[in-house]
Formats: structure tokens, C-alpha cells, sequence
């Protein structure tokens, strides 16, 4: 493999993917797989395994066939401000609730983009916070304060 391939998008990606299926099937193979119709706990990640596997190596043939998109040097901005939102949203769901917790996230994220949208901003707020209650509150009979002060 030349320098230069390891310079691609593609190829990183599916060495990547690889790696990755090759944990997951040695990890899996301290479980029992059983059979089709009666599925040990190993069986499931097995075949996600082999499924991963055999993604990494299409994506890495794929990327050394031609020439594929350079790796560009992260932006840190998009990296910070995510996962301060994620950090932010942990620490504010105990103490004010679900609502402010999503609303605070969207908001925090929407900064990592360089493009804002206001509407967007505040339609995605509403309809994860809508989103959220429903599936965690009402269907999952979670006890999770809409608005705690």
C-alpha cells in the first residue's frame, strides 16, 4: 500500500471498518452461535461482524481503485461544540429537565455549523422535545420531568 493511499478517505475509512469487524468477531467468538433457528448469544454479532468485514474490504479496494478524496485536517470547532452540547445536555437533564436539556443541545449544536438557520433551529428544538417526551416519556413510562425548577 502506498503512502499516497493512505492519504484517501476511503481507504482509512475501510481499514477503519476492518479493525472494527475483526473486534467484534473476536470478541463474538467467546459466545456460542447455535444455529439459524435456535440463535446463541454469539450468532447476532457474528454475522454483524462478517457484514462489517465485508464492508471494510469493499470500501478499502474501492479507495485504493481510484482516487478518492483527500483527508482534510479536522475543523476543531464542529468537534468542541457537539460534544460540549452532549456534555451540556447531560448535565442539564437531572437538574431543569427534558425540554431545556434538548433545547439547550440544538441550540449549542446548530453553532457547530457555519450556516444557521433560525427557523430550523427552533422547529428541531420543538419536534425532538415533542419527539422525546412522547417516546420516552409516554411509551417507555420513563420518569423524566418535562420542566423541573
Amino acid at each position: 500500500m502506498s503512502p499516497t493511499a493512505l492519504r484517501n478517505t476511503d481507504v482509512i475509512g475501510g481499514l477503519l471498518t476492518l479493525s472494527l469487524a475483526a473486534g467484534v468477531l473476536i470478541e463474538s467468538s467467546q459466545y456460542g452461535r447455535g444455529t439459524i433457528l435456535r440463535m446463541g448469544p454469539g450468532y447476532f454479532p457474528t454475522v454483524l461482524g462478517v457484514l462489517l468485514l465485508a464492508l471494510g474490504a469493499v470500501l478499502t479496494a474501492r479507495g485504493l481503485q481510484r482516487h478518492g478524496e483527500p483527508i482534510a485536517v479536522p475543523r476543531l470547532r464542529p468537534i468542541v461544540l457537539i460534544s460540549g452540547a452532549v456534555t451540556l445536555f447531560a448535565l442539564t437533564l437531572p437538574a431543569f429537565g427534558l425540554a431545556p436539556a434538548i433545547i439547550m443541545l440544538v441550540v449549542v449544536s446548530a453553532y457547530a455549523s457555519p450556516v444557521r438557520r433560525p427557523m430550523r433551529i427552533v422547529l428541531l428544538a420543538i419536534g425532538l422535545t415533542t419527539f422525546a417526551y412522547v417516546v420516552f416519556v409516554r411509551l417507555l413510562s420513563l420518569h423524566i420531568d418535562l420542566l423541573r425548577w
